[in-house]
């Protein structure tokens, strides 16, 4: 049969487009001879294959038997054979990168799926460390089995060298049989020492020995980004504590601290900032700004002297103490810490440097003192404000109230209170004293002879309370909404009239104690009253029901009072009326309309006034135009009649000259 090729015959030679039909009709007589030498080989190929599969089913049975009689005679180690379709998968969720702080430990699954040929057929995964920053040689990589799905596991783990592309951590994988083996693998960067960049570099290749064989380039690469640990403190999580002198702060901080701003070389104060955050990671330094007098220096003890880097602003390392001196002046220094890299303010602490006393100016808080209240009745009655020459108010040290009538009250040491601002004195009358007793609160005690470098306050005078003769209870208002909170007073007074010293007074109500007539919630039921709100003064905050309801409070002295006349007196708070919010909004509503109604009333007289006003000045004006009329006819009149007589005096006059 003639054999056709299906390419152009080489004499032939497109050009333009005359010779397209032509081509054509050769390129398809070419492909018809083809596909006809095509079908010619195909017989032939079928043929020789018949012949020789009769032929090789022979050998195929032996080669079969051959290795199976070898495997019976071989241990489980690793064989020369190439497995087959081997894959490496990195981490289960598909993802090829981490990110984690410095010092943390990132692992990834590394899944490795083959098919051995033979029994002891193993592949291997190594772990190479092949990027990493300046100064992460040190980061530690780390591969053992995670799962061995199936197949016989054994695995190796240790560290990368110092250097990229080094000794690397190997695991294999084989079986005791042919077949699909599958394993998994953890591969992990423990403590990377700095922040950066690091690969890691994954090879799958056939297992040979003690180490697994080369490979010029990885299966994968795995990426950990390690960034640097937060070290911005969190205000609200950091703590600031100051203590006077050199002792370490306790956990609160001290109320006042303070110092004599002559004494430069003893430390005033210690100020201990203890950082942290969410992480767990805070450490960044921090800078210390004072403001006012003072300096101040850092060091990692508390050694109580100066620091070389002492000065008004510093910057003191984590964890260090800030020591505080003063620099000779007086005033109150703030000391603002703030954290170097966050800006944030970490904590404020103040404190007070002084000169000697030069002023003392002292407030009566308790006007009135008795001893039948109990020991409060005087507490704190005075405070005196202790101030050195530059007005800077001395926190500390005592001051000594001196009484002019020491059998009444006797004298009084002042001490500083943060709550006062000031000096505060107690004073402890005498039972049974009455009247009013003078006070000197002064910078020394009592002397026959006062020197003359003390100072001395103005004099201040505080009275004696009589007993509680009565007793009387009011509401703050005469009209409450449903369920409004309202206040209940009950008011202590003397036989003249004048309230009692605050204190704690028992039995002043009977057993009856106080009764309602209808609930009041909070309403307390006692028989002491504890006069501390307002001089003599006992304050029960109650709230109203939700009823609309009139209510009456009711009480009898009991045995609190030293007068039997005074006991078993009714007392009676007046009657008080609970409205609905509806009610109440009614009744605005009307007093707003009859307010608006008299107001209108009050417009409308006003008007009718100035209208008559209007009227009586408008007839007024007419009067005065009618008198002016009258008065400018009778002037004409007159003037005529003037006229006139000139008149005829003229003609007399021209008669007499003609003559």
């Amino acid at each position: 049969m003639k054999r056709s090729s299906n390419k152009f015959l080489h004499r032939v030679r497109i050009h333009g487009g005359e010779f397209d039909a032509s081509a054509r009709a050769m390129h398809r007589d070419g492909m018809t001879s083809s596909f006809q030498a095509a079908a010619e080989k195909l017989s032939i190929a079928t043929n020789e294959r018949k012949q020789m599969s009769t032929k090789t089913t022979f050998k195929r049975v032996a080669l079969v038997a051959v290795a199976s009689m070898g495997f019976g005679l071989l241990s489980v180690v690793p064989s020369s054979a190439t497995p087959l379709g081997d894959t490496l998968v990195l981490d289960v969720t598909g993802t090829t990168s981490a990110t984690v702080g410095v010092g943390e430990t990132a692992t990834a699954v590394v899944t490795q799926k083959f098919t051995s040929l033979a029994s002891g057929d193993s592949m291997s995964v190594q772990a190479v460390l092949t990027d990493y920053p300046t100064g992460g040689s040190a980061a530690v990589i780390k591969l053992d089995t995670s799962d061995s799905l199936t197949g016989t596991v054994s695995y190796a783990s240790g560290t990368s060298s110092s250097s990229a592309g080094g000794a690397s951590t190997v695991a294999y994988v084989g079986h005791s049989a042919a077949g699909s083996i599958m394993a998994a693998y953890n591969v992990r960067i423990v403590g990377a020492p700095v922040a950066g960049t690091y690969k890691v570099g994954l090879f799958a290749t056939k297992y040979t020995g003690a180490t697994a064989s080369a490979a010029s380039a990885p299966s994968l690469s795995w990426t950990v980004v390690v960034t640097a640990a937060d070290v911005n403190a969190s205000p609200a999580l950091t703590t600031s504590l100051i203590a006077a002198g050199v002792a370490t702060p306790a956990v609160v901080d001290s109320a006042t601290v303070s110092g004599p701003m002559a004494v430069t070389s003893t430390q005033a104060a210690t100020i201990l900032v203890t950082q942290a955050n969410a992480a767990g990671t805070a450490n960044e330094s921090m800078t210390v700004i004072v403001s006012g007098p003072g300096v101040v220096s850092g060091q990692s003890g508390n050694s109580g002297s100066r620091s070389v880097n002492a000065g008004r602003a510093i910057t003191v390392q984590n964890g260090h103490s800030i020591s505080v001196f003063s620099d000779g002046s007086s005033g109150v220094a703030t000391i603002t810490i703030t954290g170097s890299t966050s800006k944030a303010v970490l904590g404020v602490e103040t404190v007070t440097f002084y000169g000697a006393v030069a002023t003392i100016t002292t407030t009566v808080r308790t006007a009135v003192v008795s001893s039948l209240g109990g020991a409060t009745s005087g507490a704190s009655a005075l405070v005196a404000v202790v101030k050195d020459s530059l007005g800077t108010v001395i926190p500390t040290g005592s001051v000594y109230a001196q009484s002019g009538t020491t059998a009444s009250i006797p004298d009084a040491t002042c001490t500083y209170s943060s709550t006062y601002k000031g000096h505060a004195c107690s004073l402890v009358p005498v039972a049974g004293k009455t009247g009013s007793v003078t006070f000197t609160v002064r910078n020394a005690v009592r002397a026959t002879t006062v020197a003359a470098t003390t100072i001395s306050a103005a004099d201040v005078s505080v009275t004696l309370g009589e007993a509680p003769a009565k007793l009387a209870m009011s509401f703050d208002k005469s009209v409450y909404g449903q369920g409004e909170a309202a206040k209940l007073s009950l008011t202590l007074t003397d036989k003249n009239g004048k309230p009692v010293a605050n204190g704690i007074y028992t039995n002043i109500l009977d057993a009856d104690m106080i009764e309602s007539t209808y609930t009041l919630t909070g309403l307390v039921d006692t028989h002491t009253v504890t006069a501390a709100t307002s001089t003599g003064t006992m304050v029960i905050s109650v709230n109203m029901p939700i009823a609309e309801v009139d209510i009456a409070v009711t009480g009898t002295t009991g045995t609190g009072f030293a007068t039997l006349a005074d006991q078993d007196v009714a007392v009676k708070a007046g009657v008080v009326s609970v409205k609905s919010n509806s009610s109440s909004a009614a009744t605005d509503a009307a007093n707003e309309a009859t307010d608006a109604a008299n107001a209108a009333t009050d417009a409308a007289n006003a008007a009718a006034e100035a209208a008559d006003a209007a009227t009586a000045a408008a007839q007024d004006a007419a009067d005065a135009v009618a008198a002016l009329s009258t008065e400018v006819a009778g002037l004409i009149a007159a003037l005529k009649a003037q006229i006139t007589s000139l008149t005829n005096l003229v003609i007399k006059i021209q008669k007499k000259v003609k003559a």
